[in-house]
């Protein structure tokens, strides 16, 4: 009965001819617009039939309430579409209704529209009830800042002629002068998963070993099962810690109780001495002052120079080829990878064989595209080839890029895991550096493609606050730290989150990353050496690769003070890798503060109070914030030498931050 009505209904509608069919925009408001119906709906979910581009989920124009709509999704509660936003959507817009191939007074679904913040937590953006025969509802939601839009369509009772249209359905986007990337539909598991950490962890024998549980849902109760020897479960702050002695593939278990039902996750845990990243490292890359004009004479001067300044002693070690190495724009036509011989003379062994006889490591770029993001020829469809002249060359590191490559998060995993096992297969141990920027979440699926860290922003310049303009693929330090803070749980040995090379050292000389900052927005590019140093020890708290990208051929003393506070980088290379904790981010005198605790090796806590506020505030940090007991008395050590040693208890450790300035101590119980 009920196909027999919708087809009648459908026929008698079809003789009421719409006078004008509502079409989306091209652009709105000096943006782009992507349109809901031109991505994969495969992965939404449907409680009849398939959903439609374009169409009724019958198949026919979508039509709610007399008027014709040519793009939208034609669907049926009970739905859900998932949206990853990517950092640079900034609104989205649709007519939600029911179809009018359903008869009056039949169709009713309530509706919930849901942004969900880089911290878990959603806020309901838009939500009501359409009916059949009734008018449409507007969406208009601004969904800038979130990480994904979920789009729930409930059958409220019951699913007979549930035919929901997303009608005029579309995103207006930043793309960033091509650099960001489009919002797109993900499934259900990409964003359902009871874990917020990682689930493939590392150690080296006879190391203290820690992994932070931590789940999606924030009233969720966690715990763990079958733990190797040697490893204990601490309740009060929901980690594993411990010491395995034996190299070893052990497996245990998260379990995540949520509305009393238990989850159950599995934990790969590789124990070995012979991992490829047991601490973050170190080192140059040429991008940002030098661009498409490193060479091998630059190469050489760099390094003769970070002997000279001892850099190697510091832990620099890797120096790294970023783009722009290559002969040309094409690939040449046998195949093979050639390098610029004019920059490059002598060729890519001499290279590597000066680097490394001076004590160094050598990396080179590439893309996982047909071109690199400057415009050389990349790696896709050659991964085999290009690791094994790397290799052959005598290359440690490859920074793979991911300009010009497909959004969605598996196609990005399928090309970052084709290069992995090529690497591995290449006959050299070569560090797989992932430059993916971030969209797709790397820190969820690096470790499974066989790389051991992974950008997790957009390309850093040389520059404070980039305000809005963060939305496309250029950040300053503060939307750096805006990403970075909420990513400690899925850090650790051998799988470091990066973010992005350290601008310390260019005061506006840069090419590209001073260039762009010059242009916005205050027409000035470069910081104040109190930025520099917060940057420098805010990367070190987050356990990132410590990367410089000014000319080291030339290093004033306070730029060398603080690239080389010998205390700062132990804390960014202690051996447990873990990354610092956000313990708080709160207001103090009109001024935004953010306080890290980062666990050591040895027992010591490193602190981290960051000013992000324009005036100068005072704080007090108290030992439970660093999970110490407060009774005691702890020492406190001033990493930056601002202050003397102080014994401090249940007193707390009171203190003066800068704007902009960030305090950092070794808290220590003698």
């Amino acid at each position: 009965m009920k196909r027999f009505l919708i087809a009648l209904f459908a026929i008698l509608s079809s003789s009421v001819v719409a006078q004008n069919v509502i079409t989306p925009p091209t652009t709105e408001e000096g943006f782009k617009v992507i349109e809901l119906s031109k991505m994969d709906l495969s992965k939404t979910t449907c409680g009849w039939s398939t959903p439609k581009a374009n169409k009724s989920i019958e198949g026919h124009p979508i039509t709610i309430a007399g008027k014709t709509y040519a793009s939208g999704v034609g669907t049926h509660a009970t739905g859900r579409i998932n949206l990853k936003l990517n950092g640079s959507a900034m609104r989205f817009k649709a007519q939600l209704g029911i179809d009018d191939e359903v008869v009056p007074n039949k169709g009713n679904v309530k509706y919930t529209i849901k942004g969900i913040g880089e911290n878990g937590l959603s806020s309901v953006l838009a939500e009501g009830t359409i009916v059949s025969g009734g008018l449409t509802q507007n969406i208009d939601v601004d969904v800038n800042g979130y990480k994904y839009l979920i789009i729930d369509l409930d059958e409220n009772g019951e699913n007979s002629y549930d035919h929901v249209d997303v009608a005029n359905a579309y995103f207006t986007w930043d793309d960033d002068e091509g650099a960001a990337s489009p919002p797109y539909i993900v499934s259900n598991d990409e964003i359902g998963s009871p874990l917020a950490c990682a689930t493939i962890v590392f150690s080296q024998p006879g190391v203290r070993f820690m992994h932070k549980i931590r789940a999606s849902q924030p009233n969720a109760l966690v715990s763990v099962s079958d733990l190797p020897k040697g490893l204990k479960w601490n309740s009060e702050r929901n980690l594993v810690e411990g010491c395995v002695k034996k190299a070893g593939v052990y497996t245990y278990h998260a379990l995540v109780e949520n509305d009393g039902v238990t989850q159950k996750v599995p934990v790969t845990l590789t124990v070995s001495k012979d991992l490829q990243q047991p601490v973050p490292f170190m080192g140059w890359l040429s991008w940002n002052v030098w661009e498409e004009a490193i060479d091998e004479k630059i190469m050489l001067e760099t390094a003769h120079a970070a002997k000279r300044y001892g850099l190697d002693k510091l832990g620099y070690k890797y120096l790294c080829l970023d783009d722009w190495w290559h002969c040309c724009k094409e690939r040449p036509a046998d195949g093979f990878p050639e390098w610029d011989q004019a920059k490059f003379p002598n060729g890519m062994r001499y290279l590597t064989d000066t680097l490394h006889a001076l004590g160094f490591k050598a990396g080179i770029y590439s893309d996982a595209a047909a071109h690199t993001c400057a415009g050389a020829f990349a790696s896709y469809g050659y991964e085999k080839i290009d690791a094994k002249a790397y290799a052959d060359w005598g290359f440690d590191l490859l920074k793979y890029d991911y300009c010009g490559a497909p959004p969605a998060a598996e196609e990005a995993q399928r090309r970052y895991t084709a290069m992995g096992n090529a690497l591995k297969e290449s006959g050299r141990n070569i560090l797989f550096y992932m430059c993916e920027w971030g969209p797709r979440e790397p820190w969820k699926w690096g470790a499974e493609t066989g790389a051991t860290c992974w950008r997790c922003t957009y390309d850093s310049r040389d520059y404070w606050d980039w305000g809005s303009k963060a939305n496309g693929g250029h950040i300053g330090v503060i939307q750096g730290v805006d990403v970075m803070k909420h990513l400690w749980a899925y850090s650790g040995v051998n799988r470091f989150n990066d973010a992005d090379m350290m601008m310390i050292g260019l005061h506006g000389t840069g090419r590209s990353s001073s260039y762009d900052a010059a242009n916005y927005p205050t027409g000035r590019a470069g910081m104040t050496q109190e930025e520099y140093q917060s940057q420098f020890s805010l990367w070190a708290m987050y356990a990132s690769p410590l990367t410089l990208s000014f000319d080291i051929r030339n290093i004033s003393d306070d730029d060398l003070r603080i690239i080389s506070n010998k205390e700062m980088i132990a804390i960014n290379q202690d051996r447990m890798g873990q990354a610092a904790e956000l313990v708080s981010d709160t207001i103090i005198s009109g001024q935004q503060v953010e306080v890290y605790v980062k666990d050591l090796e040895n027992g010591d806590m490193a602190v981290a109070v960051f000013n992000r506020g324009e005036s100068t505030i005072h704080y007090t940090f108290y030992p439970q914030q660093a999970y110490l007991n407060g009774k005691k008395p702890y020492k406190f050590h001033d990493v930056w030498g601002i202050s003397q040693d102080k014994m401090v208890g249940a007193e707390g450790y009171n203190m003066q931050v800068l704007p902009h300035q960030t305090r950092v101590f070794r808290v220590s119980r003698k």
